[in-house]
């Protein structure tokens, strides 16, 4: 089942460039996991890349295996590129000479891309199973076992926020960490985002103990220092009929860190959900619905502005709108506006 994997690997070597959330950074970790264990020789001469989603446009990928990391989101395609990704469902398996996809493999599962990796690599990777289903229940956000709503929040404050205790937390890891490429451009990934690197690592050295205690120990500090903050967005969020949204600094690392569990508790209440995140140049709008029978994407097709983006799937969309053309105002109106066409 890992054949497609295993022909790039040796041909192009192990060169990653994920989406950087838990769902990306896990199947990076699994998928550096299975070649460790398999011992692919080109796994310890990997590099891998987080980029932000601002960066996306500026890069291109040439010999590289993309997590998530679909053309539509920026990124240029050129030479050979496997993609693994899970949207649009099912998930799978797709090589790329430049645009043009010429080999993909689906696979008959409904799962997160984490997933789909330990899928195909399921008889050799060592993940605990309730790990496999936390990453697939953050990234659905669908928070049966309370453990996967922990992971989500260790997760985003450790990310915004980073501890100074970040390095001790992952000590066991960094003591296992051999002499190679790979793992020197993971510690400088953590040098700079330091939950990218360390987790990464931990993942990919099968450090298990160390990841569960990594996520109470920061789901702990959520709970201390966000959780406040959390409550007094949801108390500022407005509702009308089947629409909720709530505003947000994004500039305030409490309110960026918090407003994922406002969103999620407004998205459980509401039939379409919207929050808006306040930056220096512009406004971030995140538009979102837990009903099967929206699709969100339909809202890209009624902008006919084009100084506003829009991007995503069917069930969340992100719209961007610079603050040169557009106020506050104007964007609660505009997206207003879309979400009744939407449910109309």
């Amino acid at each position: 089942m890992s054949d497609i994997i295993l022909r790039f690997v040796r041909t192009h070597g192990v060169n990653i460039i994920s989406d950087g959330d838990v769902d990306g950074v896990f199947a990076t970790g699994f998928l550096l996991r299975a070649l460790i264990i398999m011992n692919i020789k080109e796994a310890y001469e990997g590099k891998v890349l987080f980029p932000r989603a601002r960066e996306l446009e500026k890069m291109e990928a040439n010999g590289d295996i993309l997590i998530e990391l679909r053309s539509d989101r920026g990124l240029r395609y050129r030479g050979s590129n496997l993609l693994l990704d899970h949207h649009p469902e099912p998930p799978r398996i797709v090589l790329y000479h430049e645009e043009n996809p010429i080999l993909v493999r689906k696979y008959s599962i409904s799962t997160s891309v984490a997933g789909l990796v330990h899928y195909i690599f399921r008889d050799t990777l060592d993940v605990p199973e309730d790990l496999v289903d936390m990453v697939d229940q953050v990234d659905y956000k669908n928070y049966e076992l309370e453990y996967a709503h922990r992971l989500a929040r260790a997760f985003i404050i450790s990310r915004n926020m980073p501890s100074e205790n970040l390095r001790e937390m992952f000590s066991s890891t960094l003591a296992q960490v051999i002499d190679a490429p790979l793992f020197k451009n993971l510690k400088e990934i953590a040098d700079k985002s330091p939950i990218y690197g360390f987790l990464t690592m931990a993942v990919s050295m099968g450090d298990w103990d160390t990841i569960y205690d990594w996520i109470n120990q920061e789901a702990q500090r959520y709970e201390e220092q966000i959780i406040p903050t959390a409550k007094k967005l949801y108390s500022r969020a407005s509702r009308s009929g089947e629409i909720s949204y709530v505003i947000y600094n994004y500039g305030d690392l409490r309110e960026r860190t918090a407003i994922d569990d406002v969103f999620y508790a407004l998205q459980k209440e509401s039939t379409v959900a919207m929050m808006i995140g306040v930056t220096r140049n512009g406004f971030l709008v995140r538009i979102a619905s837990f009903d099967p029978k929206l699709n969100l994407t339909r809202i890209c097709g009624f902008i006919t502005d084009k100084r506003a983006k829009c991007g995503g799937r069917e069930n969340v969309v992100g719209l961007y709108f610079p603050n040169t053309f557009f106020t506050l105002t104007d964007v609660l109106k505009i997206t207003h506006e879309l979400m009744r066409k939407i449910l109309s």
